[in-house]
């Protein structure tokens, strides 16, 4: 069997078997074919670290975000509380004017 068809079979094998298929070849130490499951392991190893790394930007990447979702939420915050202060200020010009109006008319 060639190496490139070995490595391909033991592509399809999960990792538990791929160790206990290594583990019961007894001529792994004189076998030049044994580079054949440290180059599958060492690939799959490789594979892990990528994904990780992958995964670890995708969550630099979220954080990033909630901290700018957060960074606008506080900016609209203030900005609707100032809004809100506005209309509590023309609401009491309004009754003053309002009162004063009143007292106008109704003053003998």
């Amino acid at each position: 069997m060639n190496i490139e068809k070995r490595r391909e079979e033991l592509a399809k094998l999960s990792l538990d078997e791929l160790a206990d298929r290594a583990a019961s070849d007894l001529t792994l130490s004189t076998n030049p074919a044994y580079r054949v499951y440290e180059i599958e392991f060492l690939r799959r190893q490789t594979l892990s670290q990528q994904e990780m790394a992958e995964a670890a930007k995708d969550n630099t990447e979220s954080q990033q975000e909630m901290e700018q979702a957060a960074k606008d939420t506080a900016k609209f915050t203030q900005r609707n509380a100032l809004y809100m202060l506005w209309s509590v200020i023309v609401l009491a010009i309004a009754s003053v004017a309002n009162l004063t109006v009143q007292i106008y008319y109704h003053l003998p």
